[in-house]
């Protein structure tokens, strides 16, 4: 899940913008990945990757420790993409 939104020059880049060449190494090297590391998680900075990782937890702090606070991705190895789907309550509140 990607959910890492940056401004570039006052304005709003979508994730799929964001990351782009992120998006495209992991497709790159999911076939590898598919074969022994289904359920864990990668690294992806620009072309860089790392990992992968047994936790999200564990692939985003290497993130921070080794890139800073800059936008990378961290994503699940998956033979495909789970669909999520987001609602915001609209529910008025009577006093």
């Amino acid at each position: 899940m990607v959910t890492a939104i940056r401004t570039t020059e006052n304005t709003l880049d979508t994730p799929a913008q964001l990351f782009s060449v992120e998006q495209e190494v992991f497709q790159e090297h999911l076939p590898q990945w598919l074969a022994h590391d289904v359920g864990r998680f990668v690294l992806i900075h620009g072309t860089d990757v790392s990992g992968p990782y047994d936790t999200q937890r564990d692939a985003i702090t290497v993130g921070y420790q080794s890139h800073g606070n800059v936008p990378f991705l961290t994503k699940e190895i998956q033979p495909f993409e789970r669909a999520l789907a987001f609602t915001r309550s609209v529910l008025s509140v009577v006093a």
